[in-house]
């Protein structure tokens, strides 16, 4: 199986993350209290969703195609773009991360995160 980052026609597969898949959604609130010990909430708007995803044993070809289509398809978090999951099913994302991070683990294998947001 595996995932596939499409940008107009631009288009990386790469083998499937590791699983757990981590699908996280947060609540953009400010949270306080007041001197008299009430908890007020404000909301700020929509939230996030969030789906973090971790590779390993990435090919140096796919890391690079990775990295490319990170820095020069996309602009980081930029533009979105597709993102096909290993189920096949599609939403709009947008690479959230700042710093492009995979490491080789062995030689010509590579392994990282990314953070991808939903933007659907």
């Amino acid at each position: 199986m595996s995932v596939t980052f499409t940008k107009d026609a631009t288009v990386v597969t790469v083998r499937s993350p590791l699983f757990p898949y981590r699908p996280e959604e947060s609540l953009a609130q400010v949270k306080s209290y007041t001197e008299g010990g009430t908890l007020v909430v404000q909301d700020l708007g929509a939230g996030d969703a969030i789906i973090l995803l971790s590779f390993r044993n990435l090919s140096t070809t796919e890391r690079d195609n990775l990295y490319s289509f990170w820095k020069n398809t996309v602009d980081g978090a930029s533009t979105t773009f597709t993102f096909t999951e290993p189920d096949a099913s599609t939403f709009t994302a947008r690479w959230m991360d700042d710093v492009f991070d995979f490491q080789m683990d062995t030689e010509g294998r590579w392994s990282g995160t990314i953070t991808l947001r939903d933007e659907s």
